[in-house]
């Protein structure tokens, strides 16, 4: 049998968990003349969630993230390449013509495609110059079938230049033959963008967030992921979830390794003989799901013990007592119980940490609950601060 779960890159097919109110969203939009903007934390299955609707369309889809891109300059190039391996040099080339900075064509008989890059220049708008030709380009060749150009983590184009958003709108606010998908994952600056008045892009397209998957539709997923490991899969897949708490990537994690666990020999002996995962006997009656569920988790934990060891090191002392709150109990983190028990005087000093911690992905707000995004790292800081420091 092969391992019906799959983490840390585009998941399709059987390996896709369900998501089907939101496929149904998303195609209606895109087979729509409106745009999307797919708002949701980093690894939420935003870009699994659209390859796996657009891979249908029949349409030719365009993907560049964001996150990748160093300069305008480069946005542009990417997006010019990116259009070179959607259509025919002989249908782009008359229009390439008219771009206002030269472009360099260079073809590489290797692999068969074709390379641009910009000729040197000094002009004050040269970058908006860039822009404006590359997104003219798309739209020019999308004649035929609409084309779906899907932009990665979008709120990267600030880092870029704060005057982009401006440029690429008095552009894309004329195209009728592309559908724009903009996925972000900083909520406030996608919010920003899209939301505020004065914003470019005020009202550009349809808003959409993305939540966790259901805890009932994904435990049956999961459960259904596990039948043929597992004599109780409902079971192992309810403690699954309830160390994940449904976070899509963390869950699909956490299943492949218990499926491993589960699907080995040594692994099925040690659950018929009842030990847990650091070899000891189990006290009572443990079921196998739970059995290999902690010592999935132990296993994960100790894997990244060196890279949460420096992501600890890089936050102030305000912050390390917020996620240590975080990560010992559920409160409601702004209470007045909750500072209290971390030991900070205000909680609009928790306030700024939980905004900082935000930005830089390490928690994520649903509704009006805050928790640590990656379970394990919340587990890891638990377990070092209750080792015991023994000295001779």
């Amino acid at each position: 049998m092969k391992n019906p779960f799959k983490f840390g890159s585009v998941v399709d097919g059987r390996h896709f968990a369900n998501r089907r109110e939101e496929i149904k969203q998303v195609k209606s939009i895109l087979n729509s003349e409106n745009h999307l903007i797919l708002i949701s934390p980093r690894r939420f299955g935003k870009t699994s969630l659209v390859y796996n609707v657009t891979r249908k369309l029949r349409r030719p889809v365009l993907h560049l993230n964001l996150q990748m891109v160093t300069s305008p300059e480069d946005f542009a190039r990417q997006l010019v390449n990116r259009i070179f391996r959607l259509f025919p040099f002989e249908r782009i080339k008359e229009y390439i013509k008219n771009f206002r900075i030269v472009p360099v064509l260079k073809f590489h008989p290797a692999s068969g495609e074709t390379h641009i890059s910009f000729s040197t220049g000094f002009a004050d708008d040269r970058d908006a110059a860039i822009i404006e030709d590359a997104f003219y380009l798309l739209e020019r060749v999308a004649s035929g079938k609409k084309i779906v150009a899907v932009f990665d983590e979008f709120q990267e184009i600030l880092r870029l230049d704060n005057t982009l958003p401006a440029v690429m709108r008095s552009v894309m606010q004329h195209h009728k033959n592309v559908n724009y998908v903009l996925l972000g994952s900083q909520e406030s600056l996608m919010r920003e963008m899209f939301e505020r008045k004065k914003s470019p892009f005020y009202h550009f397209g349809m808003v959409m967030y993305l939540d966790k998957i259901p805890e009932a539709e994904f435990r049956k997923f999961v459960a259904k992921g596990l039948e043929g490991v597992s004599s109780e899969p409902g079971n192992a897949a309810a403690q699954i979830l309830g160390v994940s708490r449904s976070h899509p990537y963390y869950t699909q994690q956490l299943a492949y390794r218990v499926w491993e666990l589960m699907n080995s020999r040594e692994g099925a002996k040690q659950m018929a003989e009842g030990q847990i995962g650091d070899g000891t006997m189990a006290k009572g009656k443990i079921g196998e799901g739970q059995m290999a569920v902690d010592q999935a988790v132990d296993e994960l934990v100790m894997m990244h013990d060196i890279d949460y060891e420096r992501l600890w090191h890089t936050f102030n002392n305000t912050d390390k007592k917020v996620l240590v709150g975080l990560s010992e109990c559920r409160r409601e983190p702004l209470s007045a119980e909750f500072t209290h028990k971390i030991g900070i005087a205000s909680t609009s000093t928790v306030f700024s940490s939980l905004k900082r911690l935000q930005t830089d992905g390490i928690v994520i707000k649903q509704k009006s609950d805050y928790e640590i995004d990656d379970p394990f790292f919340s587990r890891w800081i638990n377990s070092k601060r209750q080792q015991i420091d023994v000295r001779p």
